[in-house]
């Protein structure tokens, strides 16, 4: 397993402890609103998360312009 392997795992785990679905499921494709209906306080709770796991600096990011 390579480290896109590892990364893409860990985002996959992340989103089936968000939604019922199975990680077997998912797909690089799949888009939080649109395809996996993330979106209001689920949305911004998985951000933080990702943001956390991952290192992410989301300080320019605004969460209103992409989730309702």
């Amino acid at each position: 397993m390579n480290s896109d392997d590892i990364i893409i795992e860990k985002i996959k785990n992340l989103i089936s402890n968000t939604v019922i679905k199975s990680k077997n499921r998912l797909n690089v494709n799949d888009r939080l609103y649109q395809d996996l209906c993330i979106y209001g306080d689920d949305a911004y709770e998985f951000l933080q998360q990702f943001k956390n796991i991952f290192n992410v600096d989301m300080t320019d990011f605004t969460f209103a312009k992409y989730f309702r």
